[in-house]
């Protein structure tokens, strides 16, 4: 109840002053009887000429306050933008760097290749999908290798945007390889679990921890010359008439980020790739 009294008593006060302020003008008062009323009334001009200019104030706060949210959401939005346009060129950066690469090794001249990017990976199936497929020009069968001519997989399956890749560590993979520099004949075969095997290798010949192992033209499954990995624990006895030995991948899984798939090579018992055509097609 107070503070409605208080409110009506300043509504009233400036409302006279107003009254006052009209009539001084409007009215043919003499210059003595205005200057004597004048400085009678001077503290209620100065009350509300105050409040006048508290209100004027107050209003311009309200103002810039507006602008200032206005101009901040505005600094935002800048900064938004410029931290995408930042992370897509670092993006643009990197993919330079791996063509830059692939190109420096000639394989740009040899193949025709497709670029891909990693978007998921199955550890228990040892696969990765990537986002790269039927619109791309890619089938199944074709090999996926990485910028510094590194063999990963092969196309398992293709959809319209992306694709399925076996890696060569995948249980029951099996593909003919080359070791060491002396170009003997192995057989590479995948374990699951990232884990690969060397096998068929002739127990006289001379193998070593270390030795690297590279694809082989036989078989026709990758092309010729595609760094495999190492070799690892060498297996040999006197009873086998092969020796085996582990192979250390030269990938690693969680690396691999862009990768190259060479269009056109494709092993001719390679799965049907019009398994997922209803899919392919949508």
């Amino acid at each position: 109840m107070k503070l409605q009294i208080k409110s009506f008593n300043t509504y009233a006060v400036i409302a006279a002053g107003m009254i006052f302020a009209g009539a001084m003008n409007f009215t043919q008062l003499g210059p003595t009887v205005k200057n004597f009323v004048y400085g009678a009334t001077q503290p209620l001009h100065k009350m509300t000429w105050g409040m006048g200019a508290r209100l004027s104030g107050g209003l311009q706060n309200i103002a810039s306050i507006r602008n200032a949210i206005r101009e901040n959401q505005d600094m935002r939005d800048r900064i938004d933008g410029l931290l995408a346009d930042n992370s897509r060129i670092a993006e643009l950066k990197k993919e330079n760097e791996t063509l830059k690469e692939a190109l420096s090794l000639g394989l740009d001249k040899e193949y025709d290749l497709r670029m891909a990017e990693t978007i998921g990976m199955d550890t228990m199936a040892d696969s990765l999908m990537i986002d790269k497929g039927a619109a791309d020009m890619i089938e199944t069968g074709f090999p996926v290798v990485t910028s510094n001519k590194v063999v990963v997989g092969r196309i398992s399956k293709v959809y319209k945007n992306f694709s399925k890749v076996d890696l060569i560590t995948g249980r029951g993979i099996t593909f003919d390889v080359n070791v060491s520099e002396n170009a003997t004949n192995g057989l590479a075969k995948g374990l699951g679990g990232f884990g690969l095997m060397l096998d068929l290798v002739p127990k006289d010949i001379e193998i070593k921890q270390g030795d690297p192992v590279s694809t082989s033209a036989l078989g026709g499954i990758f092309p010729e010359g595609f760094l495999v990995g190492m070799v690892g624990q060498v297996n040999k006895n006197d009873v086998e008439t092969f020796q085996t030995a582990t192979i250390k991948p030269a990938f690693e899984i969680e690396k691999v980020r862009e990768v190259f798939i060479i269009i056109g090579y494709k092993f001719e018992d390679a799965p049907d790739g019009d398994a997922d055509k209803s899919i392919i097609d949508n």
